[in-house]
């Protein structure tokens, strides 16, 4: 297991306010507007977020063609830690829902970059050790929910992460995610498609970048 710390990652705040689909002309703007720049600092000092990944062995599970005669598996977790989602749930706790909604956007769009980012340390570990991956096999979205569980299982066997998954086979602290790869050796990267969002058929995702 090797993770990757003191990652600077930014808020959006023209994606945070596209998300909420809150233009500058909307009655609740400049209450929004000024809420969330009185809450970026607090949100800043309040993630942490690491790239956490390991190659190991295969998940014995059919998955993908391309995976299943892949050699082995890289899994990845990506977390902005614990203390940003007791700064959320602390909001809707004391009835501030307009900050605490805002907050949690906040968190959304900071982790969403953060997956960005770690698709770029991945890609660059893989260009080193000469290894070929398949595409991102992202537990909910093209595999199952459940092998969240296996991926945690096969990066942190032992516990050591302060990371754990709950009955829903959702992880725990909210605002990380994880995925895999099956890994080709002796082969250089191919960069595979990473569901685009204009191949993706639903226009109004609220997610989607022109």
């Amino acid at each position: 297991m090797e993770v990757i710390k003191d990652i600077k990652v930014e808020i959006n705040k023209a994606k945070v306010f596209q998300v909420i689909s809150l233009k500058e002309n909307s009655p609740a703007y400049k209450e929004s507007n000024e809420l969330y720049n009185a809450l970026v600092k607090e949100i800043r000092s309040g993630i942490f977020p690491k790239v956490i990944y390991s190659f190991s062995d295969k998940l014995e599970e059919k998955i993908a063609k391309g995976y299943d005669h892949s050699e082995k598996s890289m899994y990845v977790i990506i977390t902005l830690g614990r203390e940003i989602t007791d700064i959320i749930d602390n909001c809707f706790k004391e009835n501030l829902y307009l900050k605490g909604f805002l907050a949690n956007t906040m968190a959304d769009t900071m982790l969403f970059q953060l997956a960005k980012i770690a698709d770029q340390y991945i890609y660059d570990i893989a260009k080193k050790q000469y290894v070929n991956l398949t595409q991102k096999l992202s537990p909910g979205d093209n595999i199952p929910i459940e092998l969240q569980k296996m991926i945690l299982q096969k990066i942190d066997p032992t516990g050591q992460l302060d990371i754990s998954i709950t009955d829903g086979y959702m992880l725990n602290p909210q605002k990380s995610s994880s995925w895999m790869y099956g890994v080709y050796t002796n082969q250089p990267l191919v960069i595979k498609s990473e569901h685009p969002c204009y191949e993706c058929q639903n226009k109004n995702c609220l997610w989607r970048q022109e």
